[in-house]
């Protein structure tokens, strides 16, 4: 198995364990696709999308730096971003792509990353 292999299964697993984490009720899906960069070479899109809780767009900032607890209701268990995100973060930038996140409170988040895809039958 390639590193670069690993890398991809880290993110993935590591997103999807959050989508699982903040989604008590509902879905999460995985979307994956290829898109072309150039002519030469081509991109690979993959979004985890869940249902769960959401977050503010103001929070965005904060969710690929390490131990980032963002604030809750009161009586809510308050919640922070762990080192996951910004392993991915540092995960999906060596493999020579980037992350993105969608979100609003109750309406679910989605988390995209785009990295070069290998050639078919490579």
């Amino acid at each position: 198995m390639t590193s670069d292999r690993r890398r991809f299964e880290q993110v993935l697993l590591n997103l999807l364990s959050n989508a699982v984490k903040f989604t008590v009720h509902g879905s999460i899906r995985v979307v994956a696709r290829r898109t072309s960069a150039t002519e030469l070479s081509q991109m690979l899109e993959v979004s985890v999308i869940d249902t769960g809780v959401g977050i503010s767009p103001e929070h965005f900032p904060k969710l690929f730096q390490p131990f980032s607890q963002l604030p809750v209701e009161p009586g809510v268990r308050p919640e922070g971003t762990g080192l996951g995100l910004a392993i991915c973060k540092r995960l999906v930038e060596k493999l020579g792509g980037t992350i993105s996140v969608e979100s609003a409170p109750g309406s679910g988040t989605k988390f995209t990353f785009t990295i070069p895809a290998e050639p078919p039958g490579e």
